[in-house]
């Protein structure tokens, strides 16, 4: 799979996804979302991997476009410009096979994107998160929103799929799948849940 930013590890770990979701859904219209694309490079790496595997994909790319002008990361991709948690509308509850979320990885907004995104999940469907390696330090990466010196500002994903009781398989209706990382990346790691009701 084409992976652009994200480790090698990273990027198998959204393949066995995907794996998962042809094996699951054998007769659909693969439907998928990032919330998050940077250069586009996983978003056309997902696609690429389902129409490879003989699949039709109906992707779509989100990005606020607050950290650079993104593009379309390929022809046929539903690109949407904005904030995240106020474009959450746009995709329609219980109709995404796979959401990836690689947006703002401060405390609130990994929180609220989840809270907003889960629902257009269908049942059986899974949604992963980037960037929640335990072994993240602290005050690493500032979000650009709110203080410098408050720690929730920085990269709090693992923190808050913690707090959201997640990674204890406490939030009804998701359980957890995968949750890897590449011990020499700074960053990274990925986390995925399945939507079981």
């Amino acid at each position: 799979m084409r992976r652009g930013l994200i480790s090698v590890i990273d990027a198998d770990t959204i393949e066995k996804t995907l794996k998962l979701i042809l094996q699951e859904f054998p007769d659909e219209t693969i439907y998928t979302t990032e919330v998050g694309i940077c250069d586009g490079d996983t978003s056309g790496g997902i696609h690429e991997f389902l129409v490879d595997n003989n699949r039709t994909n109906i992707h779509n790319a989100i990005d606020s476009n607050r950290d650079k002008v993104v593009k379309s990361p390929f022809p046929e991709c539903n690109l949407i410009i904005g904030d995240s948690i106020e474009c959450s509308f746009k995709i329609k509850d219980e109709s995404q096979h796979f959401i990836f979320q690689d947006a703002n990885h401060s405390l609130f907004y990994t929180t609220a994107d989840f809270l907003l995104y889960r629902n257009k999940v269908k049942v059986g469907g899974y949604y992963g998160f980037h960037d929640t390696a335990k072994y993240i330090q602290p005050f690493l990466d500032y979000q650009h929103i709110g203080s410098r010196e408050n720690p929730y500002n920085y990269i709090c994903c693992r923190e808050a799929i913690d707090l959201l009781g997640l990674l204890n398989n406490r939030f009804p209706g998701w359980r957890l799948m995968f949750d890897e990382c590449d011990t020499n990346d700074t960053a990274g790691g990925v986390t995925i849940f399945q939507r079981i009701f």
